[in-house]
């Protein structure tokens, strides 16, 4: 005789349909993420941009031919890439070398070049799916992976142009996810990955801590009792202590191997400042061909940033000042939305658009870091749509240009199209941070009138 509890017929049927669910959902992001590596596979031998690739070729047979704290030193003392994907273009060209030997024509470099990138792709696919399923429905949440991964300017950068901007991305959103689910310590260590691949993406980063630490503020116990002051501890552990030394144990074992330190000092050739300021200063131009302000005929493309402009300062130091502007807005405005996801992650969006349309010494493909997360927007705010339309859009029409530009040997130059193309973002940044500066008032009169403490993890 057994003795067991079973559930009623319709809570059965409910549970059965719950995996069933579940089960379509898994199989649905399996055939997005397939879907996007068989076009991507396709696309592999159909184009490349070869000034990168030929670079990319001579830096992965140097990385495999010498110690890596050689690489800066002797090889490459300008290369304007920090260590974070130098370690990948190794380990891709030692796969490479075990599996083709020796080999002398760039052709079979496209293959192993653009594979880092496209598995980025994929992950940052899969990362969006996970981040969106916390803020919307997980049907949703399909459609913004969809978004992102048959995206065409996404699919084109990897698969055709064959940089690596989605290997930088996907560091940085999967320190978002780790710091939306509330672990700040492994946040902070994706972070300096992150930084160390491709610092320019990390800026929504930075929002998104200023709402992380908004709300754990919030949530902070009164002082005056000696439980609360245990509590303020263990806090202050949890959120300052661990973060900062994953962060900056992270930077330095990964900057060493290089004979490059986060303090001066120490024996090796190179500080972290000092590698920036050399990728910094290669393109000492308002716009390397990107759609942004300086590419509008208030400067055009290539002109000096050094340029003299209004009230006697350069147009890189006005770049400075309205990136500091848009960007404070944003961190207003993720300072008052605190727990809500979603405006957080609108302003992580302006201020990622905001550095591809504001400051000079901008390439044309930085456009990528707002792709993720208006993805994920467009799926949660049906107004959030055009946005992402304009975007996708721009970054496609950018990319694509710039590649048409070196392949003729800019013969197929359009000035007129890239000076619209460029007065079309200035505009479509102005509605953002529109939006921006409503959402701060409509949060603050909320915070106000509530007055109630938030938490940031679900």
């Amino acid at each position: 005789m057994s003795i067991g509890l079973s559930l009623p017929d319709g809570d059965r049927m409910r549970g059965r349909l719950g995996v069933l669910k579940r089960h379509g959902h898994a199989a649905a992001l399996l055939g997005i993420l397939l879907a996007g590596l068989m076009l991507r596979w396709w696309l592999i031998p159909r184009g490349g941009f070869i000034a990168d690739i030929v670079l990319f070729k001579m830096w992965a047979e140097q990385l495999a031919s010498m110690p890596l704290a050689d690489f800066y030193r002797l090889a490459n003392p300008s290369t304007d890439y920090l260590p974070g994907y130098l370690y990948l273009l190794a380990a891709t060209e030692r796969l490479r070398s075990q599996v083709d030997g020796p080999v002398s024509m760039l052709e079979p470099f496209f293959f192993w070049i653009k594979m880092a990138p496209i598995l980025a792709d994929l992950l940052l696919g899969l990362l969006v799916y996970q981040i969106a399923g916390r803020l919307v429905t997980q049907r949703r949440a399909l459609i913004a992976s969809a978004l992102l991964v048959l995206n065409p300017g996404v699919v084109f950068t990897s698969a055709v142009w064959g940089q690596v901007d989605s290997v930088g991305m996907v560091l940085t959103m999967a320190s978002l996810w780790a710091l939306l689910g509330g672990r700040p310590a492994l946040a902070a260590l994706l972070g300096g990955a992150a930084f160390l691949t491709k610092p320019q993406y990390t800026l929504l980063l930075a929002v998104a801590g200023v709402a992380y630490y908004s709300s754990e503020i919030r949530r902070l116990p009164d002082f005056r009792s000696e439980l609360a002051r245990l509590s303020v501890a263990r806090w202050a552990v949890r959120n300052l202590v661990l973060p900062g030394g994953a962060l900056l144990v992270t930077l330095q074992l990964l900057l060493l191997p290089f004979s490059v330190t986060l303090w001066p000092g120490l024996s090796v050739a190179w500080t972290l400042r000092s590698r920036l300021v050399a990728a910094g200063t290669k393109f000492p131009v308002g716009s390397a061909d990107a759609f942004n302000l300086w590419g509008t005929p208030i400067a055009g493309p290539w002109v000096p940033d050094s340029t003299m402009g209004w009230l006697s300062l350069s147009h890189q130091m006005w770049g400075y000042l309205f990136l500091g502007v848009a960007v404070a807005l944003c961190a207003l405005l993720a300072w008052t939305a605190g727990d809500d996801w979603g405006i957080v992650l609108w302003a992580c969006f302006a201020a990622s658009l905001a550095f591809f349309v504001l400051p000079t010494r901008i390439h044309e493909r930085y456009l990528f870091s707002a792709i993720p997360p208006i993805a994920i927007l467009a799926v949660r705010y049906r107004w959030a749509v055009p946005f992402f339309v304009a975007v996708s859009s721009l970054h496609l029409a950018n990319i694509w240009y710039v590649y048409e530009l070196h392949r003729t040997r800019y013969e197929s130059a359009n000035p007129f199209f890239a000076s619209v193309a460029s007065l079309f973002s200035v505009l479509l940044l102005i509605l953002c941070i529109g939006i921006v500066a409503k959402l701060i008032v409509v949060k603050r009169r909320h915070l106000c009138a509530s007055n109630l403490p938030g938490g940031f993890s679900p």
